[in-house]
């Protein structure tokens, strides 16, 4: 569950991007790419940019498997201050019904303030899911919103409608809100926080969805796995032990530390230079 009073944003994975098999030539969809829409990283900023303001907390929700953590950590390099992944008991968390998306997201969100999502997801691009939320929470929504801003009442949105006409509404309760790319502009994540996020811990709970029954159940979690170092094969000439001496490095002379000081472009080559004969690049 959410902090009671955040600013909960949905964020999604979504795995359209198509690559091929370089040995087999099959067109498979390529799950290293992790990319935010342009709704979505508006959206983040958005709940950023009220959290700082009204001294609330911005929490990044996202409905799926562990291929959906990459995202939860861009919004928290982003500025969120909580990431929670979300799994439906019972169901592939790929094969996901948009209804099922929705009311996971209600069950977590049901004591946040706000929820902010992009208008629509890269993939299927329906935009159904927030009104979805919006109808399970029972909370109004606003979909289309291309401005917001701090009225004297509240928050006030500018809501795109049909033949280019415009309404103004007046956010002063919880609601569910999907916003358009123009809202606002992305920060770019600084070094640290894009160092911070990934060795974050992102909680994972588990929603049971049924007719009547939503049920959160929080799962264990632990901080993330750093990369395996990679080591080359030793000499299949060598003997058992020869080659166990070679994999762990036991007989090789430890390395003297050395401060060396250059210029950064310099100093950026010799850490990439270092990374590689070390077997980490």
């Amino acid at each position: 569950m959410v902090e009671p009073g955040s600013i909960v944003v949905a964020l999604k994975r979504s795995l359209h991007v198509v690559g091929l098999d370089p040995l087999s030539g099959v067109a498979e969809l390529d799950d290293k790419v992790v990319e935010l829409s342009a709704a979505e990283a508006s959206a983040l900023e958005l709940a950023v940019q009220l959290g700082e303001g009204l001294h609330l907390p911005v929490a990044v929700v996202s409905v799926g498997g562990a291929l959906a953590e990459p995202v939860l950590r861009l919004g928290l390099a982003g500025g969120a201050t909580r990431a929670l992944r979300v799994e439906v008991a019972g169901r592939d968390q790929r094969q996901l019904s948009s209804a099922a998306v929705a009311a996971a997201l209600a069950a977590v969100a049901r004591k946040a303030s706000m929820l902010l999502c992009g208008d629509h997801s890269l993939d299927r691009a329906s935009g159904a899911v927030p009104a979805m939320v919006g109808a399970a929470l029972g909370w109004p929504t606003a979909a289309s919103v291309t401005a917001v801003r701090r009225g004297p009442d509240g928050l006030e949105a500018d809501r795109r409608l049909g033949r280019g006409r415009l309404e103004t509404v007046r956010i002063d309760g919880p609601a569910v809100v999907s916003v358009e790319p123009t809202v606002a502009r992305p920060r770019r994540a600084s070094l640290r926080a894009t160092l911070e996020a990934n060795a974050a811990v992102v909680a994972v709970v588990e929603v049971l969805v049924g007719d009547e029954v939503r049920e959160v159940v929080e799962l264990p979690t632990e901080p993330p796995r750093p990369r395996a170092k990679v080591v080359p094969p030793p000499d299949p000439t060598l003997s058992l032990l020869d080659r166990i001496s070679a994999l762990t490095g036991a007989t090789q002379p430890a390395a003297a530390a050395e401060r060396v000081t250059l210029e950064p472009a310099a100093a950026a080559a010799l850490i990439a230079e270092r990374l590689s004969q070390w077997g980490y690049w």
